[in-house]
């Protein structure tokens, strides 16, 4: 690291920060820019997911039959069993507690069609792969 200098086996000082400001300086500035940059960053996803959720909460303002609310929970889980990776499955469950809470269902009536949605997509994805290696 530059702290050390390069002369006494540190790593080289790429950036040049030697050349602006001493270590002192540099180090805790350089580190408010990283966590300037990451909050800025998170504040812009965080507000991304925020209305995409809004979004798809409108879509359900409406009052739905049951059997709607478990077509829609089947659906996201094929919308997911299509976008996660097969080892890393995330259950959307702040989503399936809002329809399960909204249109008065357990939220283990809810399961059922999600997971079948979401292995119903995995078995695909398992087809189409050889289909996609040859």
């Amino acid at each position: 690291m530059f702290v050390i200098g390069e002369s006494n086996g540190g790593w080289p000082d790429i950036y040049q920060i030697q050349e602006f400001a001493s270590p002192a300086l540099a180090v805790p500035a350089l580190l408010l820019l990283a966590f300037a940059v990451s909050a800025a960053i998170a504040l812009f996803s965080n507000r991304l997911t925020n209305r995409r959720k809004a979004k798809m909460y409108r879509l359900w303002q409406e009052d739905m039959d049951p059997i709607e609310v478990r077509i829609e929970a089947y659906g996201i889980g094929q919308m997911t069993g299509r976008g996660s990776e097969k080892n890393i499955i995330l259950i959307p469950y702040d989503i399936l507690k809002y329809l399960a809470d909204r249109y008065h269902l357990k939220i283990e009536d809810l399961m059922n069609p999600f997971i079948t949605g979401l292995l119903i997509e995995l078995k695909e994805r398992d087809r189409e792969e050889p289909m996609r290696r040859t």
